[in-house]
């Protein structure tokens, strides 16, 4: 399968919605976050990107790119840990409702998922499990090589004969066929 990339993540912004500030110590260098929290609990976020915002309560677009359901992507990281193994990143997939389909964990530097047909929002979390310090270059989505086309393409016809008129018009065909 040939690859493409998706999306090439960051970490943008220190916000109290997204990131896990209590105790720990950020420093923004230049092509990398510094994240150190010495009590810091294992199984809490240290950083969430989400492809679904609420923009008037947060403030903040979504971070991440829309994905196509039942398509398989790998994610590669290239994140330092201290200790080793200490973090790991969290993919949950939320239904139309918000309630949690799935959850992927990835632990090694690439891995692969799968994108879930019932899903329609996602978000990506770094995890801790017992880590003290965290720098974070950025992580990023590969996927197949047609994945950047758009989910439905179609030429545009700007009238339609009965019988003609695409699936998704049947329901209104008689509409748009009746005559002033």
């Amino acid at each position: 399968m040939v690859e493409a990339l998706v999306q090439k993540l960051l970490w943008t912004g220190v916000t109290p919605s997204v990131n896990y500030l209590y105790g720990s110590m950020i420093q923004i260098q230049d092509d990398s976050i510094f994240f150190e929290n010495l009590h810091f609990s294992p199984g809490k976020p240290i950083k969430t990107w989400r492809s679904r915002t609420n923009y008037q309560a947060n403030r903040s677009c979504p971070e991440l790119p829309l994905l196509y359901p039942g398509v398989t992507y790998r994610l590669e990281q290239k994140v330092t840990i201290t200790p080793e193994q200490t973090a790991y990143f969290q993919i949950q997939y939320f239904n139309r409702q918000n309630e949690e389909i799935q959850r992927d964990i990835l632990r090694n530097g690439q891995e692969e998922f799968t994108f879930p047909k019932d899903a329609f929002t996602y978000r990506i979390s770094l995890m801790s499990a017992g880590c003290r310090q965290v720098e974070f270059f950025h992580i990023a989505i590969y996927g197949p090589e047609n994945s950047a086309k758009p989910l439905i393409e179609r030429n545009q016809v700007s009238s339609y004969t009965s019988g003609q008129e695409p699936e998704e018009l049947r329901l209104v065909s008689r509409l748009i066929h009746q005559k002033g």
